[in-house]
């Protein structure tokens, strides 16, 4: 009876461990159609994913630079998305595997939302706590088809720019905060060359520098308030005087001068070591 009992269960758990990969391979082909534009029809793909696309979406993307001692890469990721999900307080989700250490993801809501994620100034402390090492990339919020796609598609951008920034990165980054580094870091070359041409030794590689020049860009972001920019940086406006004073020192000019390009290249300065690592490899 036991003997008997065993087979079946192991035959049982063969047929579900089938039908699972099915499955994930069917949804695998159907998100990469939608993503790629094959798949236009939206009640088809809402039945091929077993997730309603004529709604709201945000795109995540989850990923680990290295797979976590002790745990499985996949379920490290599986709950940072479920948490941020839970937070961000998503009607339905799906989840699906990108890769061994990444994880897609699309949460939806059934009426359009604000802007979508969790502060990352440090000015708000509403942030969610994720397993070690997992970071995330969060899309705009968009509709449909199109807006399942193109949250995606951020998400897969706001990854793109923490992973050129590195430590600089927080565990969380919004396309929003990084559309602009996003742009204009494509060509990796172009982008570190006109790094150094703007700010020449404000691109200097040491914290003391870099520390001016993040100070400088928020300045700017935050249309040159030292209220502002101090509350981001949590530093006393003084402070603020103080680091702008001495970042137009290092360029040796007003910041003034050539304002847009100044402000694009030290959005794209957290980014230098990633360009040259990118332009390093690209070399023959």
């Amino acid at each position: 009876m036991d003997a008997a009992l065993n087979r079946a269960e192991q035959a049982y758990e063969a047929e579900r461990e089938i039908w699972l990969r099915n499955t994930a391979a069917a949804r695998t082909d159907a998100i990469d159609d939608i993503l790629t534009q094959r798949e236009r029809d939206p009640q088809r793909a809402s039945k091929r994913l077993r997730y309603d696309v004529n709604r709201h979406h945000v795109g995540v993307i989850a990923w680990v630079d290295s797979a976590p001692e002790h745990r499985d890469a996949q379920s490290s990721l599986n709950e940072a998305l479920t948490t941020l999900a839970r937070e961000m307080r998503a009607d339905t989700t799906l989840i699906h595997p990108g890769g061994s250490l990444v994880a897609f993801g699309w949460f939806s809501w059934r009426s359009a939302i604000g802007t979508a994620g969790f502060d990352t100034t440090g000015v708000s402390t509403r942030r969610p706590t994720l397993p070690d090492g997992v970071r995330v990339g969060i899309g705009e919020p968009g509709h449909g088809l199109k807006g399942f796609r193109c949250s995606h598609i951020e998400a897969s951008n706001a990854r793109r720019v923490a992973s050129l920034a590195g430590a600089r990165a927080g565990t969380l980054t919004h396309y929003r905060d990084v559309a602009v580094a996003a742009l204009a870091s494509c060509d990796a070359e172009h982008a570190a060359s006109f790094v150094h041409r703007v700010l020449g030794p404000l691109a200097a590689d040491d914290e003391a520098t870099y520390r001016v020049a993040t100070t400088l860009s928020v300045y700017l972001q935050e249309n040159r308030s030292r209220l502002r920019t101090a509350q981001r940086l949590t530093v006393h406006p003084n402070t603020v005087s103080y680091r702008v004073d001495q970042a137009e020192k290092i360029l040796g000019r007003s910041i003034d001068t050539d304002s847009l390009d100044l402000a694009v290249a030290l959005v794209l300065l957290p980014t230098l070591p990633g360009l040259i690592r990118e332009r390093r490899a690209a070399e023959p």
